[in-house]
């Protein structure tokens, strides 16, 4: 049946921009289920970066959950005054009618011969964060994931001319950000400039971005452990950033944790006031897990971190440093010596001293 004029248009606008999205950069790069419908459906090379013609089949759209349902149109004034039922029941006849048609979109358009949604731009450059696996190799038991959120508090317009701001909005960078950590599924995922607020702090929800990632991540079967910067342990009055570990609840159990506030650590190391005065001023903070691989029944040491960019003072990073790793170290020691994976913002580079503490153990 045909739709009432006010609820076509209506309609029209939320599948053009449904569709658009879904064969949008971030679902051609993020989402595996679009990039699997997407290759059945294309000619070879369609994926790649630079390449066209990727499309998609129209009979599978309707099956798409980005599809299910589309947007807010049941709440839009018009379909709530003809009472008409929500887009997510449209046939698929009505579906593929509202469709773009050629001219209609500068991204997607549907085929001449009505069976496919095409887009009409060259697909993404999409990341190379993981090396091909040889073929016929066995997939690793663990997999682990270090990621650097950006949080909201550092994100300036100035500081990222070239991005619009639309782009820098933590709504849109939180929906990507998720969809790229299921893309990769790690077993272990650190985190880093995880932004949150103290406990029980009001009128601050929006901006504890904690709360938002964490429970996107324990919906999704991970359980985790979280800390944000610290002066002297103390907890910090207002929002400020963290770090956190998480880890599939499928693959790993937790044993112990450990909150190392590193400022305070180096401070009692040091033997005169100078030393305690100058390493006092971070307020750097590392989280530090035990785990136990549920299948192989064996331990593994997590550590996060993000060392402080004092880029003109490397003995500072590598103080930092040390007190990090030790912690993750002794955390190992008393399960059995087991292993230390780690996934940190190092704010160094290849032949930084911290660099070269963390690959060969020692110093020249």
């Amino acid at each position: 049946r045909a739709l009432p004029p006010a609820v076509a248009a209506a309609a029209r606008a939320a599948v053009v921009a449904a569709v658009t999205k879904l064969l949008g950069d971030a679902s051609l790069t993020l989402d595996a289920e679009v990039r699997r419908r997407v290759r059945a459906a294309s000619a070879p090379g369609a994926l790649e970066g630079g390449g066209c013609g990727a499309r998609i089949r129209v009979e599978e759209l309707c099956a798409m959950p980005q599809l299910q349902p589309l947007g807010g149109i049941a709440r839009h004034e018009a379909v709530a005054a003809a009472r008409h039922e929500p887009l997510a029941n449209l046939s698929p006849q009505q579906l593929v009618a509202l469709l773009p048609r050629p001219g209609e979109s500068p991204l997607v358009s549907l085929s001449a011969d009505g069976l496919f949604l095409e887009r009409l731009t060259p697909s993404p450059e999409a990341r190379g964060l993981v090396p091909p696996q040889p073929a016929g190799a066995s997939p690793p038991d663990v997999s682990l994931m270090t990621f650097n959120l950006l949080a909201d508090m550092l994100t300036y317009c100035e500081a990222f001319p070239h991005a619009e701001e639309r782009h820098l909005a933590w709504p849109h960078r939180l929906e990507l950000q998720i969809a790229e950590i299921e893309l990769h599924a790690p077993s272990i995922l650190c985190l880093q400039e995880l932004q949150g607020t103290p406990p029980g702090a009001e009128g601050q929800e929006e901006r504890n971005h904690f709360a938002a990632v964490d429970a996107a991540l324990r919906s999704r079967g991970y359980d985790g452990k979280y800390a944000r910067k610290t002066r002297d342990g103390s907890a910090w009055p207002a929002v400020q950033i963290g770090n956190a570990v998480y880890w599939r609840r499928s693959e790993f159990e937790l044993l112990e944790h450990v909150t190392v506030p590193i400022n305070k650590v180096l401070v009692a190391a040091c033997a005169d006031e100078q030393s305690r005065q100058h390493f006092g001023r971070g307020a750097q903070v590392a989280v530090v897990v035990a785990l136990r691989h549920r299948r192989r029944g064996l331990p593994l040491v997590a550590l996060c971190t993000h060392l402080g960019c004092t880029f003109t003072e490397p003995w500072t990073q590598i103080a930092q440093a040390h007190a990090a790793f030790s912690a993750a170290c002794e955390l190992a020691a008393r399960h059995g010596g087991c292993g230390v994976v780690a996934g940190c913002d190092l704010n160094s580079i290849p032949g930084s001293g911290v660099h070269r503490l963390l690959t060969s153990g020692s110093l020249p």
